[in-house]
């Protein structure tokens, strides 16, 4: 395991292009949120996504959030229901 410590002040995009290619090969980043310490890997590679379960001890039939870039981003993976 790595360990980089990002300044949010001052990034290095270095780091962060780093931490990104990690994800794109199917590793997993711990990354701070606004409350809590997230696990972060690719939700489309079914490997990595196994893998958070197994870090976090988490049954597979507890789903976990997944982040998107925006809705038209989301409306690819999921119906959305005008309700």
């Amino acid at each position: 395991m790595e360990v980089l410590r990002i300044d949010p002040k001052d990034p290095k995009g270095e780091y962060i292009e780093y931490a990104a290619d990690v994800i794109r090969r199917g590793g997993v980043v711990v990354s701070p949120t606004d409350t809590v310490y997230g696990l972060c890997a690719n939700a489309l590679d079914a490997h990595a996504v196994q893998h958070v379960f197994g870090i976090k001890h988490r049954p597979l039939s507890k789903p976990i959030p997944i982040f998107v870039r925006d809705i038209d981003v989301l409306r690819k993976y999921v119906y959305l229901d005008r309700k």
